[in-house]
């Protein structure tokens, strides 16, 4: 009797950390929802996935402490111990993670910035430079195709012509 007892208060145990472990995962979801807003079907796929996740750990928990069989206190510890999360330490989780993950976003964009601040500031230099010769260019381009179409000359290729210059070149190797 008292081997029993003792194994059956363990497995309660462990489902209370099931279920607390489970709702600190749910948080974590949270947090990402908090950070982009995410849209409703990728919020219900979330939500679906969750709940798999959820059931195998409570499974998992229950093979590991009671040989895979399923009781109901291992159920109302698994919801006693997601509760016991959420009164105690889901808001300060919840505010603090937030907080956390939007502070690494912002460090490491500055990062990012202090990085690439020498690109950006070498295209900036370059870009009236470049702007400038590339319209010089295309205004002498302008004027080469004017020059050409003024002197009646054809300057497009046409497929019908590439063929035929291809199959002369094919033809004139076959009877070498």
């Amino acid at each position: 009797m008292y081997n029993s007892v003792s194994v059956e208060s363990v497995f309660f145990l462990v489902s209370l950390g099931c279920g607390a472990m489970t709702a600190f995962f749910f948080d974590l979801f949270r947090i990402s929802r908090r950070i982009k807003k995410t849209p409703d079907v990728v919020v219900g796929i979330e939500d679906i996935l969750f709940a798999v996740a959820a059931a195998l750990i409570l499974f998992f928990g229950a093979y590991l402490k009671n040989s895979g069989e399923i009781r109901w206190h291992g159920f109302i510890g698994f919801l006693c111990g997601g509760g016991i999360y959420a009164v105690t330490v889901k808001n300060r989780f919840l505010r603090l993670g937030t907080f956390l993950v939007e502070l690494i976003i912002k460090l490491v964009l500055k990062f990012l910035q202090l990085i690439l601040f020498p690109i950006v500031l070498v295209f900036r230099l370059l870009k009236k430079p470049v702007s400038v010769v590339a319209w010089y260019t295309g205004r002498k381009l302008r004027k080469m195709k004017k020059a050409v179409r003024r002197s009646g000359e054809r300057t497009s290729i046409r497929m019908k012509n590439v063929r035929h210059i291809l199959k002369r070149g094919q033809n004139s190797h076959m009877k070498q």
